[in-house]
């Protein structure tokens, strides 16, 4: 949901439950989507003015999971108002920010907080530290202008059943490492 956000993309998920995603589904309401939902599946039209996240606090159930901040912080990238992303479980969750930056995101760190402002991103080689990470990362080439390389692709395959498949199927221009 993330991806179609920050591509401006609209999505419809089978097999998804709305009662364990609640955290996700109002930061996707503030920032301007809209959703239907119809038995397990879910339904997410982007609009193309979204005005931004605002201020997001990971942290445990229920509240805004950890395991989405990376993917949040990069979508982030792509609204145009700022938005300020604390991670109150994993301080160095925001290992993958120096990665970002190789493709010109406007982030600043300060101890478990980020300030996200408006990027366009520029491709660029980057390398995943960790699962949540690379999603991001894989993100942030979707989002990039130019052609952009994410290596340790191991980490995203480990966590993320056949992703460049499953992207590809949306629309997303992805060449897996086996093919380069």
């Amino acid at each position: 949901m993330l991806m179609a956000l920050a591509t401006r993309g609209n999505v419809e998920i089978c097999n998804f439950k709305a009662s364990h995603n609640i955290a996700l589904l109002k930061k996707l309401l503030n920032c301007g989507c809209s959703y239907s939902k119809k038995c397990d599946t879910i339904y997410l039209k982007v609009p193309t003015n979204l005005v931004g996240f605002g201020k997001v606090a990971a942290d445990v159930y229920p509240h805004f999971p950890t395991d989405l901040q990376p993917v949040l912080l990069t979508s982030a990238l792509s609204l145009k108002q700022q938005t300020l992303v604390t991670d109150n479980v994993f301080q160095n969750r925001f290992n993958y920010v120096s990665e970002l930056k190789k493709m010109n995101a406007n982030i600043k760190l300060i101890n478990n907080t980020a300030l996200v402002k408006h990027s366009k991103l520029t491709g660029n080689k980057v390398y995943a530290t960790d699962l949540r990470a690379g999603a991001g990362l894989v993100l942030a080439g979707l989002i990039a202008k130019d052609i952009t390389y994410v290596y340790n692709v191991n980490f995203i395959e480990r966590g993320y059943f056949n992703l460049a498949n499953k992207l590809q199927q949306v629309g997303a221009n992805i060449i897996e490492k086996e093919e380069l």
